[in-house]
């Protein structure tokens, strides 16, 4: 797993959007205002994305967690982490692979 982690405006939702398209996974993110920025954002740099999806609906459909999702792209961990759980996550272990 690769982290990206730079300052707001840092350019960190375009890098993933662009790895989307090279792996066409789709971009986890919190809700769907959020989905909707990701989505435009695609749309004005002209790069093709799997449509965004919320933590939501990947908990909830059976068609996002089946086969057909081979990955998924976090926007935003720290919000997607809260999002899961309801809980301020005040320190993560990741191993390096």
């Amino acid at each position: 797993m690769k982290i990206i982690n730079r300052p707001r405006a840092g350019g960190k939702t375009t890098e993933a959007i662009k790895q989307s398209n090279k792996e066409w996974k789709y971009i986890l993110t919190t809700d769907r205002k959020r989905v909707e920025q990701i989505a435009k954002l695609a749309q004005d740099l002209n790069i093709d994305i799997p449509f965004p999806i919320t933590v939501d609906e990947l908990l909830r459909s059976h068609y996002l967690v089946g086969s057909r999702v081979k990955g998924l792209i976090i926007d935003e961990l720290d919000d997607v982490l809260f999002a899961l759980t309801r809980h301020e996550v005040s320190l993560a272990t990741l191993t390096e692979k």
